[in-house]
């Protein structure tokens, strides 16, 4: 589990093709998470990949859905046993998430952590990983497509783009029709014609396009994006739980070394003589000498 801006995913790799896929759930219960569990599954069987066992933390919830997946086992591990491979991805996933925020020109709204979630795992899923004996990404040997790289990487989640609009091709004769659409990238379709989800500024809802022309953000642009996340603002701290050396870390200020009242300071004869004998020293000598090297110069 992998809790981010107060949303929640199930985090999931799948051996020995080391493939990563997350799956936003609206809460705990045995329903949603079975739903959860599905969709990895279901992924993987779309492929031709058959899953045999599921490996769970031994939790109530969990050890509910034994049987619950004809031909897959649910294998309750020792606690601890496979969380160093997991905590390891959660991190990963959470950084390059912060990272992009903190890349962004513009506010974002905490409804777009989903789609952040999904175009992060995507760029994992195409980096060659030590896991695998082969040269071939997780995703290129899952689907067996190599990925268009001027499509696939010549965007990133959030660019601003025009998208070409299919309804213009109908009303091609009405030359105020626009032929474009404001859009903001969110991420690769993954699919053969290279096609990304876009974030449609005009109506707010997701369209998916395989033409597109990549432009600078403008004005007009950030003015909008800061609008859609004024109320509900995501910041890098909205990532789970507080770690060592975050930006929501605080930072204790070492403390200040008071000295004792001098009244209160207890001092013995001889410490007083001394003290006594300091106050008493003039330097009549050293100030002549000043003087005298004034009245030179």
């Amino acid at each position: 589990m992998m809790s981010a801006a107060g949303e929640k995913f199930l985090v999931s790799i799948s051996s020995p093709l080391e493939l990563t896929l997350v799956y936003h759930i609206k809460s705990q219960s045995s329903e949603d998470l079975g739903n959860a569990i599905q969709a990895p599954v279901s992924t993987l069987c779309s492929r031709g990949f058959e899953p045999k066992t599921i490996f769970v933390d031994p939790h109530r919830t969990n050890l509910s859905l034994e049987n619950a997946y004809p031909g897959i086992a649910i294998d309750a591990t020792g606690v601890g046993d496979h969380l160093e491979k997991l905590d390891s991805k959660v991190r990963r996933i959470k950084e390059m998430m912060r990272s992009v925020i903190a890349g962004l020109p513009y506010k974002i709204s905490k409804n777009r952590i989903k789609d952040l979630a999904t175009y992060v795992v995507s760029r994992i899923n195409l980096k060659q990983t030590q896991a695998l004996n082969d040269n071939l990404a997780p995703r290129v040997k899952f689907t067996g497509v190599q990925p268009d790289f001027n499509k696939e990487y010549g965007l990133s989640f959030g660019n601003y783009v025009e998208c070409y609009d299919p309804k213009s091709h109908q009303e091609s004769n009405n030359i105020l029709m626009p032929r474009t659409e404001p859009c903001i990238a969110l991420y690769p379709s993954a699919n053969c014609k290279g096609s990304w989800m876009f974030l449609n500024l005009n109506t707010g809802s997701y369209v998916c396009r395989s033409q597109w022309k990549k432009l600078p953000v403008n004005g007009l642009v950030v003015k909008k994006m800061d609008e859609l996340a004024v109320d509900q603002l995501i910041t890098t701290a909205d990532f789970g739980e507080e770690e060592p050396g975050s930006m929501t870390e605080e930072r204790t200020l070492p403390t200040t070394h008071i000295p004792p009242n001098d009244a209160d300071v207890i001092m013995t004869q001889e410490e007083m003589m001394v003290e006594q004998t300091v106050e008493d020293i003039s330097m009549p000598e050293l100030m002549d000498q000043d003087k005298d090297v004034d009245s030179e110069s």
